[in-house]
């Protein structure tokens, strides 16, 4: 049974596999803009070094861009109420404020499926009107338990 309140929260997370796979990534190209001058030897020539400059600045600037963590933008939730027997997409944003985005009855949903962990909101006309991963646990377990119960 979901928590003592008659609201489940379910919210889009971050993906952290992606949020590392940058930084490494990041990192990676910031040491091979240094490694590239401790590796090759100086040329006579002055347009190898031109261009092995660039290079390394190049890959230094997008290397320490992709190393920054990641600003937070808002993140989207969708307020499943059971009394009220409706459905709120909103967006809190950066500031904390929830911004609404979609209201819907119950009555007026065609379907909500959840499979694995993402959770499709059907409308009456067999259009997604929320489509959205999850990455909490418990709110699929809350929601589970929720549409075992048919409330929805």
């Amino acid at each position: 049974m979901p928590g003592r309140h008659s609201t489940i929260v379910v919210q889009r997370g971050a993906n952290p596999l992606m949020a590392g796979g940058t930084r490494l990534l990041g990192a990676a190209m910031v040491l091979a803009a240094i490694g590239m001058w401790s590796a090759i030897a100086a040329p006579a020539a002055p347009y190898p070094f031109l261009a092995r400059l660039v290079m390394s600045v190049v890959l230094l600037c997008i290397g320490l861009v992709m190393m920054q963590p990641v600003r937070r933008t808002g993140r989207e939730e969708v307020h499943l109420d059971a009394q009220a027997r409706e459905l709120r997409h909103v967006r809190r944003g950066p500031d904390g404020r929830v911004r609404e985005m979609a209201r819907f009855a119950f009555d007026d949903l065609g379907g909500v499926s959840l499979r694995g962990n993402r959770l499709v909101v059907w409308g009456q006309d067999g259009v997604a009107l929320i489509e959205m991963p999850l990455v909490h646990a418990t709110d699929i377990d809350d929601l589970r338990a929720l549409l075992r119960r048919g409330a929805l």
